[in-house]
């Protein structure tokens, strides 16, 4: 009988220690994935991801797990990317996706609102806030929101042309605070959103108003950096 229990008890453990090292490895793997992504897009094939339909039902995302991102890193078409969204003084460059629906959210940013257009209204884009690296996706956002950063700019490129916003608010708002998304009388913003900590525990947000608009190809080698450093965008 005791050997009999101590057989099971080994095999508990032995269990225990197998799922332990997949979900050990399981992150690992996903911060690679992330970390190693660079994204192939130009604006011939921005132009040809605004045709294709998108899902917009942002209130419904729930966190990803590292399986997710995984899973999405092998099988997203780059040519779902409609541009790229930089903010430098946090280390974010991440592409952009059109609507919060698929993998959209796994690999990148995405558009909260149907039609959204650079340089124009409120332009809000969500993120998601990962453990497995400070650096990855929107989790700056959250990692820096003690930090003093009124002042710095945020980009937006759809390959055509380059929008600067200056940061204006950074703040955690209630998960219900669905006013994020709404336009700013007589303002042209840009809203960042993500998950502070969890979606329970409300939103990060870091919002910006437009500054300067410039072409692609006027712009500085050292803006186009700042979208280049971590992805193969061009013409």
């Amino acid at each position: 009988m005791k050997k009999t229990s101590r057989i099971l008890a080994y095999i508990g453990l032995t269990i225990l220690l197998i799922i332990s090292l997949g979900l050990i490895f399981n992150q690992q793997i996903a911060k690679i994935a992330l970390e190693t992504y660079h994204p192939h897009v130009t604006a011939k094939s921005i132009a040809a991801a605004k045709e294709k339909p998108a899902s917009f039902d942002w209130q419904k995302v729930n966190s990803v797990s590292s399986a997710q991102i995984i899973q999405a890193r092998f099988k997203t078409n780059d040519a779902n990317f409609i541009g790229y969204v930089a903010v430098p003084a946090m280390g974010i460059s991440l592409p952009i996706s059109a609507g919060t629906g698929g993998d959209n959210l796994a690999l990148g940013a995405a558009t909260v609102l149907p039609n959204q257009v650079m340089g124009q209204g409120n332009y809000v884009l969500a993120s998601h806030m990962v453990y497995i690296g400070k650096n990855l996706l929107f989790s700056p956002l959250y990692y820096h929101k003690d930090d003093g950063v009124k002042g710095q700019k945020i980009y937006l490129t759809d390959l055509k042309n380059v929008y600067e916003y200056t940061t204006t608010e950074y703040k955690v708002v209630p998960s219900t605070a669905i006013q994020i998304t709404d336009p700013v009388p007589g303002k042209k913003v840009i809203t960042l959103f993500t998950c502070n900590y969890s979606h329970d525990e409300g939103r990060v947000v870091l919002r910006g108003e437009l500054t300067k608009t410039m072409a692609w190809h006027d712009t500085s080698k050292k803006i186009k950096d700042y979208f280049q450093d971590q992805n193969n965008s061009g013409n």
